[in-house]
């Protein structure tokens, strides 16, 4: 697992497993809390997240308690299907900012 800041963007890739949790902890409290920080939604990268593990989304969980606490909110964008079906048999994906799937055959609205 590696991460970084990128544009106001907490940037993370490779797998998110137990034996990174303490440094996903650093960097997402860092992130929120640290120099620089704004009150502004923290945005998480996942794109080039390849696993998640429940430790990790477990540490999602308080870090979105955390930033609430502090008046702000943490929105987890560009996961891939993989994981955003880890989160979603967790019942975790209410944490995912929504997928938008694109309209390819005459989208027509459901009343």
């Amino acid at each position: 697992m590696k991460g970084h800041v990128e544009a106001g963007k907490l940037v993370l890739s490779g797998a998110l497993e137990l034996d990174y949790v303490d440094l996903l902890l650093l960097l997402l409290r860092e992130s929120l809390a640290g120099e620089g920080a704004t009150a502004e939604p923290l945005q998480v990268d996942l794109a080039e997240v390849t696993d998640v593990d429940t430790a990790a989304l477990q540490v999602f969980v308080s870090a979105r308690r955390t930033a609430e606490q502090a008046g702000r909110s943490l929105v987890l964008v560009s996961a891939n299907e993989k994981v955003r079906e880890r989160f979603r048999l967790t019942g975790l994906d209410f944490l995912l900012e929504p997928s938008v799937e694109p309209c390819l055959s005459g989208c027509l609205p459901i009343w």
